[in-house]
C-alpha cells in the first residue's frame, strides 16, 4: 500500500477501478475507499443428542470478513496517504 504514495489517482483507478465510495477529506480532496467481503470456507452444520431423547441440528456457518482499503488524494490528484482494516 505504501508504494501508492506519490502516484496519482488515474494511476490507482487504471490498477483497482472506480472506488465504492468516495468521501472528503476534510482538506479539499478525496478518500477513495475501497471496501469487499472475504468468504472463507463455511462450517458444516451438526446433529447430535441433546441428552433427553431428542436430536438437536445447529445450522451451518458462513464465515467470512469484511476489508477496506482507504486512500487519500490531495486536491492536485496525488495519493498522499492510506488505511486498511480487515486481513
Amino acid at each position: 500500500m505504501q508504494s501508492w504514495v506519490g502516484k496519482t489517482k488515474a494511476e490507482l483507478y487504471q490498477a483497482w477501478g472506480p472506488p465504492q465510495q468516495i468521501t472528503e477529506d476534510g482538506q479539499g480532496g478525496q478518500i477513495l475507499i475501497y471496501a469487499s467481503t472475504v468468504r472463507l470456507q463455511q462450517t458444516p452444520g451438526t446433529v447430535y443428542n441433546n441428552g433427553y431423547g431428542g436430536v438437536n441440528y445447529t445450522n451451518p456457518q458462513n464465515n467470512q470478513y469484511s476489508r477496506t482499503r482507504m486512500f487519500y488524494v490531495n486536491r492536485d490528484g496525488i495519493i498522499y496517504f492510506w488505511r486498511w482494516q480487515g486481513l
